[in-house]
């Protein structure tokens, strides 16, 4: 068993994200992979078989970008974080015992993984995680909001507006919900102020 990277060529970038502002680039990605070497078919041919993807798809052309790396790393993390608990927490399992064992083993060296990805991906000071982390926290209060990456100050008014009426307490919405809505338009007008800066 051993970590290789997928790379892969998609379209061109025709709209930005938070993280990716390359407007007119041909995207081209990688992404960790798990592999092992095994033998199909009467004729034995050998081929990789995938075991696992430890990791999202990186585009190359935010590699160097802080914003792009603290982004990759964090979901990376997560994305080890819920194979351990499915692996070793209390809750309901699909998988067989057999990739238990080889998931368990891939858990056990972790720590070795990461620092074979982060020889592809350098993986982002603790200044960066702070600043940029703060900024990754923002996106999920704008999914709340109903907005995508890049908007105005006018376009987050107005779905302020049209989300606070369906959440206010007084048109039958729940109070915990309005609040949490209010909470997000501010988180959203601060990110609106750093956009420039951050971009």
């Amino acid at each position: 068993m051993y970590l290789r990277w997928k790379k892969k060529t998609h379209g061109v970038v025709s709209e930005a994200t938070l993280v990716c502002t390359h407007l007119g680039q041909q995207i081209v990605s990688i992404t960790p992979v798990f592999v092992v070497s095994a033998r199909t078919g009467a004729s034995g041919t050998p081929r990789q078989q995938t075991i696992w993807r430890p990791g999202g798809a990186m585009r190359l052309c935010c590699l160097g970008g802080a914003l792009g790396r603290v982004a990759w790393w964090t979901a990376t993390e997560q994305k080890w974080d819920a194979l351990q608990e499915e692996i070793h927490g209390d809750g309901p399992s699909d998988l067989d015992d057999a990739s238990k064992e080889v998931y368990a083993e891939i858990l056990e060296d972790q720590g070795f993984w990461f620092d074979r990805m982060a020889e592809m991906i350098c993986q982002p000071t603790r200044r960066e995680r702070i600043l940029f982390g703060k900024v990754l926290r923002r996106c999920l209060h704008i999914d709340d909001l109903g907005l995508q990456w890049p908007f105005t100050e006018k376009d987050l008014k107005a779905a302020w507006r049209r989300v606070a009426l369906e959440a206010h307490p007084d048109r039958g919405g729940n109070h915990h919900d309005f609040i949490r809505i209010k909470e997000s338009y501010e988180e959203a007008l601060s990110l609106l102020g750093s956009s420039v800066r951050v971009a």
